[in-house]
């Protein structure tokens, strides 16, 4: 489940790079945010070393918060954007983070679920 969550966000995410109105500024902007996350990770793994957790799960984690909880939060936006008028910096400023938090979540309800 986790892994095609995983493969139908990455792919959803990569159909919105190409169709977004200017792929170059996307695509550099996508990049600019993906800088930190090559530091970020090596403090986890620093952190977790006396209790490390199986690699394959960490992985898991951080590709389902950086594609399925992030197309959550798009397709929410999306959707209540027609249900439920908000303006847009209410939608940006709360509605988006915590859709993608508790699209995080739902990972880890998914894994005490999943690997009991």
């Amino acid at each position: 489940v986790v892994t095609v969550a995983v493969v139908v966000g990455a792919l959803l995410m990569l159909v919105i790079l190409a169709l977004s109105g200017a792929p170059g500024i996307m695509l550099l902007a996508t990049a600019l945010a993906a800088l930190p996350v090559g530091p970020v990770v090596a403090v986890y793994l620093w952190l977790d070393r006396y209790e490390p957790e199986p690699k394959l799960l960490l992985t898991y984690a951080l590709l389902w918060g950086a594609f399925v909880a992030t197309i959550a939060a798009l397709v929410v936006l999306g959707v209540g954007g027609f249900g439920v008028g908000v303006t847009d910096t209410v939608s940006l400023a709360v509605v988006a983070p915590v859709t993608e938090e508790a699209s995080k979540g739902l990972f880890l309800l998914l894994l005490l679920w999943g690997r009991r």
